[in-house]
């Protein structure tokens, strides 16, 4: 199973309730053991789930954000340059 987001739903406030599919296609997401999220402000918000022993393939690479001092608005980093020239692109790599 492939998946990139999902849906996390109460069905009658509790944990024996909850439904986490694939958002994509409604698809019930296999061996959900715990399900973390997280609500901060000004931040994205965040759902850890942790999987039993399934077949599974991520895809992933750093995301980078920050506060551009200017306007104060949270911006996502392409590109990092050090003091001595050197050059990060997360991703790129």
């Amino acid at each position: 199973m492939k998946f990139q987001t999902v849906n996390i739903e109460s069905r009658g406030g509790t944990a024996t309730g909850i439904a986490i599919t694939d958002a994509e296609t409604g698809a019930p997401i296999p061996g959900v053991i715990e399900a973390d999220v997280a609500i901060r402000p000004d931040a994205p918000i965040e759902a850890r789930l942790t999987l039993s022993l399934v077949r599974l393939k991520l895809q992933a690479g750093p995301v980078f954000f920050v506060y551009d001092p200017r306007s104060g608005a949270r911006k996502r980093v392409a590109k990092i340059v050090f003091d001595d020239g050197q050059v990060f692109e997360p991703g790129a790599e």
